[in-house]
């Protein structure tokens, strides 16, 4: 019986050393995991910082892409057309190299460009015509003739000598 106490002192102690053990592992587990916890949530808050930064730094790429690459052009040609339509026939049009449609769009309008210099340069023309046959109306000889017809050149183009050569009756001779 006194084996039998000593045994069961034993045993006893044995198991308060073993539930001592399985409390501080328990302790530990707990310190682990709540430190586990803390660097996953580092973690994610890092890949969250991570993620928001990447969007906005695609949004402003795309922001500057959009902004460079289409509102500048458009701006661009906008200004064109409106210079086009005043008439300001002289401004050299961009782009016109582009395979997109900015080119196409860009090339179009060179060719309206080059209708509205034509049609100015024909109304420019008509109108010198009957300015001059308005003029030369008031002519009396050919003398008269040739001075007005030439002091009208040299009003609308620049001009510094005009001669008109008069044939004799045999026109063999000026």
């Amino acid at each position: 019986a006194l084996v039998a106490l000593i045994l069961a002192i034993h045993l006893l102690q044995i198991r308060q050393a073993l539930a001592d053990v399985v409390t501080e592992l328990d302790a530990s587990v707990d310190q682990q995991s709540v430190e586990l916890t803390a660097k996953t949530s580092h973690t994610i808050l890092i890949t969250w910082i991570v993620i928001g930064l990447g969007l906005a730094a695609s949004f402003a790429f795309a922001l500057y892409i959009v902004q460079t690459e289409v509102v500048y052009l458009l701006e661009d040609f906008r200004r064109h057309i409106l210079a086009v339509a005043k008439d300001h026939l002289d401004e050299t049009i961009t782009n016109l190299d582009r395979t997109d449609e900015i080119g196409e769009m860009n090339r179009a309008l060179s060719t309206l460009q080059v209708a509205a210099r034509e049609r100015q340069m024909q109304v420019w023309i008509k109108a010198e015509v009957v300015s001059i046959t308005e003029r030369l109306q008031f002519a009396e000889d050919f003398s008269s003739f040739a001075k007005i017809l030439l002091s009208h050149t040299a009003e609308s183009i620049p001009l510094l000598y005009g001669v008109f050569y008069l044939a004799d009756s045999t026109h063999t001779r000026f």
